[in-house]
């Protein structure tokens, strides 16, 4: 435990895993983070967002799946009503968001995607101008965290059950396109040094699936 002293009344100690303020007879507790390593992003393949899914209603099931699609943040993601996605002229689709910090921003998703949106919009009578997804960000978390515990599908520490869906999709999308330029604008990082974690991520899956599929041994 590490003792640092503030002023006469006031002493801050660190343990191995929180910060404790003491203040006279009272003391406060604030436990640190499980920060992942700064060259790996937490995510989950493609397989295990499948089998997440495969526990969902099937309005849940679509939530989670915009989200994987476009890697947006929950509270990006609820806001969205459907006159905010159309038609790219040159091909595909997109969507315009609120993003962090009050910033408007467009982002891709995949057609297929956009096809069950449509058909949910009609189903439940969705207004243009109305939210697509009304409920709370509290709900969505507990939708993740019911899917883990029916699927056995544990968190990795230092990220929640819901912003991994984040991270996965965006890694997907580093996967497929293999352009960081592409994938730090959809993930509404400001500079490319918080999207090149998502590409260190992969080089590393994939080092790590080339090594596998070798036997040092054969002859």
């Amino acid at each position: 435990m590490t003792e640092v002293i503030y002023g006469n009344s006031q002493k801050l100690y660190k343990t191995s895993n929180a910060l404790v303020l003491k203040a006279g007879n009272r003391s406060l507790a604030v436990r640190e983070s499980k920060a992942y390593a700064a060259d790996e992003v937490p995510c989950w393949d493609i397989s295990t967002i499948e089998l997440l899914l495969s526990v969902m209603s099937e309005r849940d099931n679509l939530l989670i799946s915009y989200l994987f699609d476009t890697g947006m943040r929950v509270s990006e993601g609820l806001s969205v009503r459907p006159c905010d996605i159309s038609e790219i002229p040159s091909g595909g689709w997109q969507v315009r968001v609120m993003g962090k910090g009050s910033r408007r921003r467009t982002l891709a998703i995949s057609p297929s995607t956009v096809a069950r949106l449509h058909l949910y919009f009609y189903r439940e009578q969705i207004k243009p101008d109305e939210p697509i997804f009304k409920i709370t960000r509290g709900r969505v978390h507990q939708i993740m965290t019911d899917a883990c515990k029916k699927t056995g599908v544990i968190v990795p520490d230092g990220v929640g059950a819901v912003h991994i869906i984040r991270h996965s999709g965006l890694i997907r999308r580093m996967e497929l396109t293999g352009n960081l330029k592409a994938v730090q604008d959809q993930a509404g990082h400001t500079t490319p040094k918080t999207t090149m974690i998502y590409f260190k991520t992969v080089n590393k899956k994939h080092s790590l699936g080339l090594n596998a599929k070798t036997d040092i041994w054969a002859k």
